[in-house]
C-alpha cells in the first residue's frame, strides 16, 4: 500500500512539473490584459493631456483679457506719446507682476507700434525698463485658438518649452496697433501630464496583478486542478495492477470539466468490462480449441490407417490436411478378409466442426456395414449408408464417397463413384497418369432409397491408383486461379514416384508451391496405393 502511495506521489510530481495548461492559460490571459492595458493608458494619456492643454489654453486666455484691460485702464498710449511715468503706470505694472506672481505665467507684455508706426515698444514684467524698442522675432508658430476668435492665437516653442498665447490689442479708436503676449512654463504642463501617466500606469498594472491573481485562484480551483485530478487518475488507471475506477470529485461539477470527469470514470469501468469480456472469451477460446485440438488428434488418429507391414501385395499411403482444426475429408481403408482390401475417401459437406462430426459418422458406418457384410458391393454398401442417414440427417449435410474394393490376388477394383472426384490411375508399360471418368452417382443422403452402379477395373503389377478430394483441384492461389486437373497430372508424369507416400508428398508440395501464400479454404485429401501383385 505504501508503495503504491509512493508511486502515485511521484506520478503527481512529474504531472505538475510538466503540465503546462495554467501556465499557458495565465501567459494568455495575462498577454491580452497588458495589451488592453497599453492601448487603455496609452488613449487616457493622450485624453487627459489634451484635456489639460485645453484648461491651460483656456486660462491664458482669461489671463490675456484680464491683461488688456490693465493696459487699456491704465491708457498706455498717453505713456508711449511721451507723458511721464506715473502712480497710474506703476499700479499697471504691480497688477502684471501680481499677475505672474500668482499664476504659472512667466511673463505678460504689450508688443505695440509707436507713435509713428515703424518700432516696436515692449511693456514687459520681464524687465525694469518702462519701454523698450525690440525687434521681435517669434520662435513659436502659432495657429488660431479658436475658429470664431480670430484674435487670440496660441503656440508652443519647444526650444524653451514654454507655451505662448497673443491677443490683438487695439487702440481706443477700434484700431489694431499690437498684440497682448503671455507665456506660461511648458515644463509645468508636460509634469502634469507626466504624473497623470505614471498614476494611471501604477493603478492599471496594480489592476492587472490582481486580476491575474483572482483569475489564478479561480482557474486552479475550477479547471487546472480538476484537471490534474483527472489525468493523474488516468496515469493510475493506466500504470497500476489492480485497476479499480475511483469517483472524482469534479465528477459533481455542472459544467464541462465534470463531464470530461464522468467519462473518464465511465470509460475505466467500460476497460474493465471489456478486459473481463475479453478474459473470458479468451478462456472459452482456449478451452474450445483444446477441445478442437484433441478432436483433431482423434479425427487423425481414426484416419492413420494399419501399416500391414507382412502383405507384399500393396503399397498404402494417405495424407488429409483440414482447412480448419478439423475437417469434413476422410480416407479409410481395411482388410475386409485376407484378400480383400477397401479403399474410401469422402468430403463432406461443409467445414469445421459440424462437417467433422458426420465424416466421423460416415466413416464408422461404412467400415461397419462392410465389415458386419464382407460380400456386399460398393454401391449396397452406400445404400445401407443413405437408409440410416434418410432417418437422422436432420441438418441434411450430405457426403461424396468414391469406395473401392481390391482384390489382392486378381488387381481387380469393384467401386462405386457417389457425386466425387474422378480417381487418376497408371496404367500400361509406361505408367501413366490419367483421370478414369467413371460414372458418377448422386453424393449419399441426397435422395433416399437411391441405388447406385458399380464399375470395375484391373490393376496390373505396378499400377498405381491415386485418390483426392476436390480441395486439391481447387486449391487457389492469391490471383483466383485453381490449380486443376492439368497440373495435377503434369506433377504425376513429371517425376513419377517410386512410393505411395513420395507419390503423395509430391503433389503436396506442387500444391502448397502454386497457392503459395493464398489461404487454404478447403481440406486436401489424397490415397494412393501401388498394387504390386
Amino acid at each position: 500500500m505504501e508503495k503504491t502511495g509512493r508511486k502515485k506521489l511521484t506520478i503527481l510530481k512529474g504531472f505538475s512539473k510538466n503540465f503546462g495548461l495554467a501556465r499557458i492559460l495565465l501567459l494568455s490571459v495575462a498577454l491580452v490584459i497588458m495589451l488592453v492595458t497599453i492601448v487603455v493608458t496609452a488613449m487616457s494619456n493622450n485624453s487627459y493631456r489634451n484635456m489639460v492643454r485645453t484648461l491651460y489654453t483656456e486660462r491664458l486666455v482669461g489671463l490675456a483679457k484680464i491683461a488688456d484691460g490693465i493696459f487699456k485702464r491704465a491708457n498706455v498710449d498717453k505713456y508711449l506719446a511721451g507723458a511721464p511715468i506715473d502712480n497710474v503706470f506703476t499700479d499697471m505694472v504691480a497688477q502684471l507682476k501680481y499677475i505672474v506672481e500668482f499664476t504659472s505665467i512667466e511673463n505678460i507684455a504689450l508688443i505695440r507700434k509707436g507713435p509713428n508706426g515703424d518700432n516696436l515698444y515692449l511693456v514687459s514684467t520681464a524687465i525694469d525698463e518702462p519701454f523698450r524698442i525690440v525687434d521681435v522675432t517669434w520662435a513659436a508658430t502659432f495657429e488660431d485658438f479658436e475658429e470664431e476668435d480670430k484674435d487670440v492665437k496660441i503656440g508652443v516653442d519647444p526650444d524653451e518649452m514654454l507655451v505662448s498665447l497673443t491677443r490683438n490689442f487695439y487702440d481706443s479708436e477700434g484700431e489694431y496697433c499690437g498684440v497682448v503676449y503671455l507665456s506660461t512654463d511648458y515644463e509645468d504642463f508636460m509634469k502634469e501630464v507626466s504624473e497623470y501617466r505614471n498614476r494611471t500606469v501604477f493603478v492599471v498594472l496594480m489592476t492587472v496583478v490582481a486580476i491575474i491573481a483572482l483569475y489564478s485562484v479561480y482557474l486552479s480551483k475550477y479547471l487546472i486542478m480538476p484537471i490534474r485530478e483527472i489525468t493523474a487518475e488516468a496515469l493510475r488507471f493506466a500504470t497500476e495492477k489492480n485497476r479499480k475506477p475511483q469517483k472524482l470529485k469534479a465528477s459533481d461539477k455542472h459544467d464541462e470539466v465534470g463531464v470530461l470527469a464522468k467519462a473518464v470514470t465511465r470509460m475505466e469501468t467500460d476497460i474493465l468490462n471489456y478486459i473481463d469480456s475479453l478474459s473470458k472469451i479468451h478462456e472459452e477460446k482456449s478451452r474450445v480449441l483444446a477441445e478442437l485440438n484433441i478432436a483433431s488428434a482423434i479425427q487423425q488418429g481414426m484416419m492413420t490407417g494399419e501399416t500391414f507391414p507382412d502383405r507384399t501385395e500393396f503399397e498404402i499411403a494417405a495424407s488429409m490436411t483440414p482447412a480448419r482444426a478439423v475437417g469434413g475429408d476422410f480416407y479409410d481403408y481395411y482388410l475386409i478378409d485376407p484378400t480383400h482390401l477397401a479403399i474410401v475417401i469422402a468430403d463432406v459437406s461443409g467445414k469445421g466442426v459440424p462437417a467433422a462430426l458426420f465424416m466421423m459418422v460416415s466413416q464408422m458406418l461404412i467400415r461397419q456395414i462392410l465389415i458386419d457384410n464382407p460380400k456386399k458391393k460398393p454401391s449396397e454398401v452406400l445404400y445401407g449408408l443413405d437408409q440410416l442417414f434418410s432417418q437422422r440427417n436432420t441438418t441434411e449435410q450430405f457426403v461424396t464417397v468414391w469406395l473401392g474394393i481390391l482384390n489382392l490376388k486378381t488387381g481387380e477394383v469393384i467401386a462405386t463413384n457417389a457425386g466425387h472426384e474422378f480417381p487418376v490411375v497408371s496404367q500400361g508399360e509406361n505408367g501413366e497418369f490419367i483421370a478414369m471418368k467413371d460414372k458418377h452417382n448422386p453424393p449419399v443422403a441426397t435422395v433416399e432409397g437411391l441405388k447406385r452402379s458399380d464399375y470395375t477395373f484391373t490393376l496390373r503389377k505396378g499400377d498405381s491408383l491415386l485418390i483426392y478430394t476436390d480441395g486439391v483441384l481447387e486449391a487457389t492461389d492469391k490471383d483466383n486461379n485453381m490449380y486443376g486437373m492439368e497440373r495435377l497430372l503434369d506433377v504425376l508424369n513429371k517425376k513419377k514416384e517410386p512410393t505411395a507416400a513420395g507419390t503423395i508428398k509430391s503433389v503436396l508440395n506442387s500444391v502448397n508451391s502454386f497457392v503459395g501464400k493464398a489461404e487454404q479454404f478447403d481440406d486436401l485429401t489424397l490415397l494412393n496405393i501401388i498394387y504390386k501383385g
